[in-house]
């Protein structure tokens, strides 16, 4: 079972100038990006998430403010993640049960590796503690 991790997307720049963060093909981003997407205007200490994925991975990066991630295998086994800077990622497996708390008017990137399937999703935490780890 894949474990998930923060990537360190380079920034290049200086403080008096500002900075840029690049992904590109064979970079740090573990999948292809089939699809991408953005969460914002999300109330402070709101949650979103409360899913899983059957097969799509993630990375989620916090463009502005601050996310806390709280993630929970098919094996029971939890993590906890906070990211508030946008040149880092959190690459999340496929299988992870999800719960995203959003701070300091986050707006938070999502890079996809599928596009959008409805049948992807497990809503349900109840069913998502009945399935098993595919390895």
């Amino acid at each position: 079972m894949k474990l998930p991790y923060v990537i360190d997307l380079e920034a290049k720049g200086a403080q008096e100038k500002g900075f840029l963060t690049v992904v590109e093909p064979n970079g740090p981003i573990p999948f292809e990006v089939k699809r991408l997407y953005w969460l914002y205007d999300v109330p402070d200490l709101e949650e979103r998430g409360n899913q899983a994925h059957l097969s799509n991975e993630q990375v989620l990066i916090p463009m502005h403010g601050a996310i806390r991630v709280y993630l929970e295998n098919t094996k029971r086994k939890k993590f906890e993640f906070e990211l508030h800077r946008p040149d880092q990622g959190l690459f999340i497996p496929s299988l992870y049960w999800r719960k995203i708390q959003f701070f300091d008017q986050a707006v938070v990137l999502a890079l996809s590796s599928q596009i959008y399937h409805q049948e992807d999703y497990v809503k349900d935490y109840a069913v998502f503690r009945t399935l098993k780890a595919s390895t």
